[in-house]
């Protein structure tokens, strides 16, 4: 532990020449670079900055262009589908991981063919689709952000 002084980034908005505050912080987890948000003289114009820890240099990654104070890194489990029920012509699926909205898309073939939204998107992790089966085959997927 210790202290560290940032300096200020190239291209960096006022106040030039210091850095001016740092408002949040943050590690990426898988490659270890620290990302600041450096306070600036415009309250609606932070900048996300990379910090060497070592030395205090600061790269300008970017005007953020809103008043952040914080930040960080989420990581995102990837979309399962963890089960199907048919009941009749209708059809439940319910899953897990990825990030909404969701949408639940359906085409005849798995290998051919354009994929078509079934109903609206959806935050929840289910959705039961009305009258969707039907003739000898049909697929479906979940998309999300």
């Amino acid at each position: 532990l210790g202290d560290l002084a940032l300096l200020f980034p190239a291209g960096g908005g006022d106040p030039a020449g210091f850095f001016g505050g740092l408002l949040g912080i943050a590690q990426h987890p898988v490659t270890g670079v620290i990302y600041g948000i450096r306070k600036t003289d415009d309250s609606l114009a932070r900048e996300l900055v990379t910090i060497n820890g070592e030395t205090g240099g600061t790269t300008l990654v970017g005007n953020m262009g809103m008043h952040f104070t914080s930040m960080e890194f989420v990581q995102i489990q990837p979309l399962k589908i963890d089960a199907t029920t048919r009941s009749g012509n209708n059809l439940t699926l319910t899953w897990s991981g990825g990030l909404p909205p969701y949408q639940v898309q359906t085409r005849s073939s798995l290998s051919a063919g354009a994929w078509a939204d079934v109903g609206g998107t959806t935050s929840q992790l289910s959705t039961t689709l009305i009258n969707v089966v039907s003739g000898t085959a049909g697929f479906f997927r979940v998309g999300s952000q």
